[in-house]
């Protein structure tokens, strides 16, 4: 179940972040807010205009999607039921119903979790039927029915089913999902094939990375090098700099390459790039101990547990960097 929920985050943070309403006046500004991970001022606008029934649907679901960014599922469950109530016909308020049901799935323990799976495949199976070409839907489907045991609704021949239709509605989205089933069954080639026939039908950023990621998962981390690299060339992205700044740690080639990406990474930093800033500096910092500049690397992984003294990774590479300078 968890892993299951898990494999979800990425469908449901661009969901709660990326494809919220584009709507005009209020409804664009808090939307916009949102998008920047401004979370107070998205909620703040958000919350005036639930009232107003001109925008009361969106505004209830917009708050959900705020709640949802910031992983605070009772209260993001609390105004897609809202919605729900009010629209039982909208196939987002269920997707993201189930959605945010099945995040909430992982904070509690693994009995309680299992309760919630009859609601989460309702919901995700009421999405596809109210809306057969909900893209995220089959995706959501997907997963699902591959992680869930068929004694309780799953099964990878449900899960086929849903490839077949998301096929017929994306070429794209086709060709990754038919590479997700080939990982499923332990076929590495096979899915390499799909990312890569994926990658040079489309060339947007969720196949570079993609296709980066299964080269990394199965330790070919100089090959997900040169696709990150080939996506720089294409896209200006600080997801991207920070990739590129990870595989150089990984496949330890190309250090300053991997400094300057990592420098402007930190130095362009977004709140919604998804990654921690703190992580910057941490792979920062293990780039420079590489190449040998031991003293910018101590000043790198300070900066980093400036930000969470906690941090297990950090704190063994500061460890690593002064038994170099020996401290």
């Amino acid at each position: 179940m968890n892993l299951l929920m898990r494999k979800l985050v990425s469908l449901l943070f661009y969901s709660f972040v990326v494809m919220s309403f584009a709507q005009s006046g209020p409804l664009e500004q808090a939307n916009t807010q949102l998008s920047q991970g401004n979370f107070e001022r998205a909620e703040v606008l958000a919350l005036a205009l639930i009232n107003h029934q001109e925008y009361s649907f969106e505004a209830h679901q917009l708050l959900g999607d705020i709640y949802g960014a910031q992983r605070q599922w009772d209260k993001a469950l609390h105004y897609y039921e809202v919605v729900l109530e009010d629209h039982p016909d909208s196939a987002e308020a269920h997707f993201k119903y189930g959605g945010a049901l099945g995040m909430k799935a992982l904070e509690v323990n693994r009995f309680k979790a299992l309760t919630y799976v009859d609601d989460i495949k309702e919901h995700f199976e009421e999405t596809v039927r109210l809306d057969p070409k909900h893209i995220q839907g089959r995706w959501a489907l997907i997963e699902f029915y591959l992680q869930l045991p068929g004694i309780l609704g799953g099964g990878s021949e449900k899960a086929e089913q849903q490839v077949k239709a998301l096929t017929e509605i994306s070429k794209i989205d086709g060709l990754m999902a038919k590479a997700r089933m080939a990982l499923y069954h332990e076929d590495a080639p096979l899915a390499e094939k799909y990312y890569q026939e994926a990658l040079a039908a489309s060339g947007s950023l969720w196949t570079y990375q993609s296709l980066a990621r299964f080269y990394e998962n199965q330790e070919r981390p100089q090959d997900a090098l040169e696709v990150m690299m080939s996506a720089a060339s294409v896209y200006d992205e600080s997801q991207i700099d920070y990739q590129i700044g990870k595989l150089c740690v990984l496949s330890k080639t190309s250090f300053e390459r991997g400094i300057r990406a990592l420098s402007k990474f930190i130095d362009q930093y977004q709140n919604n790039s998804g990654v921690p800033l703190e992580w910057g500096y941490y792979r920062l910092a293990q780039l420079q101990r590489l190449s040998g500049k031991i003293n910018e690397a101590q000043a790198s992984i300070q900066s980093a547990l400036a930000f969470r003294p906690d941090f297990e990774e950090a704190l063994a590479e500061r460890t690593k960097i002064l038994k170099l300078k020996g401290v």
